[in-house]
């Protein structure tokens, strides 16, 4: 449900009432700056590109990639041990990209609400401006208005700078929301095509080891590392 939007009228603008002029949508804005702050400060994006590189250090060690030249010297009982291993491993990455992706789902939607609110916000404050600064030129040039235009007049630059926080907040939010999505379409990918190979790959080793099976993992392991590394 939208909220109905202010109507600016003169009697808001009175030398009593204008230092609350427009202050609830000061407020509002400065609220949602400081959340979109705290957003980019939790860098939940750098976290996890950190835990996919840890992730795939992992993989190399626990996946088959190791064995690729010791196939021949391998009993089938210790590669079908490995490939049990690396399954279970790959489906721990499995779930921590999942997760991932969708925290970077659930940011961005939050990110898209506050974007909303700050577009709104702005669209009022700009209402509000315009009302005041049309009650300012209106006015009669007289000695008795001089205290009220020159205080209106601060008021104006006030409400000016907001406006241009909700215009940076707005910014942000783009270029965090962009980020977001880049991150969380390379781990959508990896997770529903790549993983999903490297597990099928994994259980078809599992019942009927050899070499060819082996050549095709390794190879899905280098995509999958290759992947992490360039994020």
């Amino acid at each position: 449900m939208m909220r109905e939007k202010t109507i600016f009228t003169e009697d808001m603008m009175s030398l009593e009432k204008l230092p609350a002029y427009g202050f609830s949508l000061q407020k509002q804005i400065a609220d949602v700056s400081e959340i979109i702050f705290n957003i980019q400060q939790d860098k939940r994006r750098d976290k996890a590109v950190s835990m996919m590189k840890l992730m795939a250090q992992k993989l190399v060690v626990s996946g088959l990639s190791a064995f690729r030249r010791e196939y021949s010297s391998i009993s089938h009982a210790r590669m079908i041990d490995r490939a049990a291993q690396a399954d279970r491993e790959a489906q721990k990455i499995s779930e921590v990209l999942r997760e991932l992706y969708m925290g970077l789902c659930k940011e961005n939607m939050m990110l898209d609400t506050l974007k909303k609110l700050l577009e709104d916000s702005t669209d009022e404050l700009e209402a509000a401006y315009d009302a005041l600064e049309k009650h300012i030129d209106e006015m009669q040039l007289s000695s008795a208005h001089i205290q009220y235009r020159d205080f209106a007049q601060k008021r104006l630059k006030d409400l000016e700078l907001s406006k241009t926080l909700a215009m940076q907040g707005m910014l942000l939010i783009t270029e965090l929301t962009v980020n977001n999505s880049t991150l969380a379409e390379r781990i959508n990918s990896l997770t529903v095509n790549t993983l999903v190979l490297w597990r099928a790959d994994l259980a078809a080793m599992k019942s009927s080891p050899d070499k060819t099976k082996l050549e095709r993992i390794c190879g899905i392991e280098d995509v999958i590392t290759a992947a992490i590394a360039s994020i």
